[in-house]
């Protein structure tokens, strides 16, 4: 694809794309930086780019995705700092330090065997500490379903680790 067509197919995209990341971001100076990510990552695979109905409707999903990325990324710096930051004291007893990792490690390994959805939601509002609004930004999902899954998920992370199963 050449510059005239790439730009003939995508640059009436701009305004809506603009308008979708203001909504995700909140800030007009990132929602322009997500805007030239989505135009350079599209730049990038001109080549390989699949054959759509909906040239907007592809450049609006890409933008989307570049966000979530881009959130998933910061939460993961953000929260790789604070760990390290953390300043946790010696157990008492070393009995008492094995048991808290082996439990840890057990809630890891049946939060892993979740079902998709609900290791998504739990991970991002437990684990990361995301809000509702910020999850439903990402995901798609209402409130009220988000609250279920969250709900259930939690549900079935106590009762096994209360019955010790994994």
């Amino acid at each position: 694809m050449d510059s005239n067509e790439f730009k003939q197919r995508f640059l009436p995209c701009t305004q809506k794309m603009y308008a979708s990341a203001l909504r995700l971001t909140g800030n007009p100076q990132e929602a322009e930086d997500l805007v030239q990510d989505t135009f350079l990552k599209l730049w990038l695979k001109r080549d390989s780019l699949p054959q759509v109905d909906s040239d907007e409707a592809f450049s609006l999903i890409t933008l989307r995705n570049l966000f979530v990325d881009t959130v998933r990324r910061r939460h993961l710096e953000d929260s790789q700092k604070e760990a390290s930051m953390l300043n946790i004291g010696e157990p008492e007893n070393v009995t008492e330090g094995i048991d808290e990792r082996d439990n840890v490690d057990r809630a890891k390994r049946i939060i892993s065997r979740l079902p998709e959805k609900q290791r998504l939601l739990i991970t991002l509002r437990d684990v990361e500490g995301l809000s509702f609004s910020e999850i439903k930004n990402l995901t798609g999902l209402s409130e009220i379903n988000m609250r279920v899954l969250l709900s259930r998920a939690r549900k079935t992370v106590r009762a096994k680790m209360h019955y010790r199963q994994e």
